[in-house]
């Protein structure tokens, strides 16, 4: 019985061994990570605690306004690179690598403070010296960007919002993102965490994020997989989830026109959401696209581009009351002569 009892354990050693040996990867170097992924538009910026911050800045600097754009939890500042190469010029886009994300390295002190994303998110806006611009967001970025409209009103001209989420009443609200569900669902295997190779979790998270097959979704989830493993960067995806996991859903009296975008399929940020955010806030407008998912400014950039950019240049639609009704697409936009701008590839 001893013998047979040892067997079994030595078989479940072995099982062991061979899944750690698949799903274990060791970090990557983030200089070498930054020669593969960094484009024209890259650039870097060394903050007081030790960290360097990557950001996209692409556009005019002077005669247009400007976006600051937040990405999703567990992505990066290339989410938005479709956007980035349909605006070709005719307006500043600035999207962020938040901590624990894409190419910014060493932010874990961000991510043990309370505020520390607002914190992180100040300091930032701080360093450009920005005085008023339009804030964006998809998923917890939409959450970070409501909370830093909330603490610095005057900075904001309007906010942009695609499926936001980011905060839960329940773990149970918070499961649709299934890159948080299977975090908080092996909870002693948080000191692990820091060393499993993330790439089957991000997978199914993009795979849900959008509705139709599109180029750059093999992309994104190779990109992002590497991304993960720069140091510092799994351990922080962690402590951040156990946050998101607790952090009650706040209410925002919010005096600022916003634009919310929201695909019919997605399966991350749920609906209730964002009808709920256009309910209780005076000044929004809800656009819902049919046949596009949680990624709809990746699927179809063109067209939820052009929505946002009339949103940001019709002052009609500064509306004193919130509305659900579809915008028309602001054809004059697409017609303007483009200013020829090295595309993010």
């Amino acid at each position: 019985m001893g013998r047979i009892l040892l067997s079994i354990c030595g078989f479940i050693c072995v099982i062991i061994i061979a899944a750690g040996a698949t799903l274990l990867r060791p970090n990557i170097p983030h200089e070498k990570l930054k020669q593969k992924y960094a484009v024209s538009a890259s650039k870097f910026i060394e903050f007081e605690d030790g960290s360097t911050v990557h950001y996209l800045d692409s556009g005019p600097i002077d005669g247009s306004g400007t976006l600051l754009l937040l990405h999703d939890f567990a992505s990066s500042a290339f989410e938005w690179r479709p956007w980035i190469n349909e605006i070709r010029g005719r307006y500043r886009i600035i999207a962020i690598d938040l901590p624990s994300h894409g190419l910014t390295t060493n932010s874990l002190s961000y991510i043990h403070k309370s505020q520390g994303h607002l914190e992180f998110l100040s300091s930032f806006v701080e360093k450009f010296e920005l005085e008023r611009f339009a804030i964006g967001g998809s998923g917890l970025g939409g959450k970070m960007s409501l909370d830093y409209t909330a603490a610095y009103p005057e900075k904001i001209e309007a906010v942009i919002l695609i499926g936001p989420n980011g905060w839960s009443q329940s773990v149970e609200e918070a499961s649709f993102d299934p890159l948080l569900r299977e975090f908080r669902r092996y909870p002693l295997l948080s000191p692990l965490l820091k060393w499993i190779d993330l790439k089957p979790f991000i997978n199914v998270k993009i795979d849900r994020g959008f509705a139709n097959d599109h180029a750059e979704r093999q992309k994104l989830i190779d990109s992002l997989s590497e991304f993960a493993r720069i140091k510092g960067h799994r351990r922080g995806l962690e402590l951040q989830s156990r946050t998101l996991a607790t952090d009650m859903q706040p209410t925002y009296k919010l005096n600022k026109p916003i634009l919310i975008l929201r695909g019919d399929r997605d399966n991350i940020s749920p609906a209730r959401f964002s009808v709920q955010l256009n309910k209780n806030t005076p000044q929004s407008t809800m656009i819902t696209y049919e046949m596009l998912g949680h990624f709809l400014h990746i699927e179809s950039p063109k067209r939820s581009l052009n929505d946002v950019l009339y949103f940001l240049t019709d002052t009609k639609l500064a509306l004193s009351q919130n509305t659900d009704k579809s915008l028309e697409t602001n054809r004059a936009i697409s017609q303007e002569t483009e200013v020829t701008q090295t595309p993010v590839d």
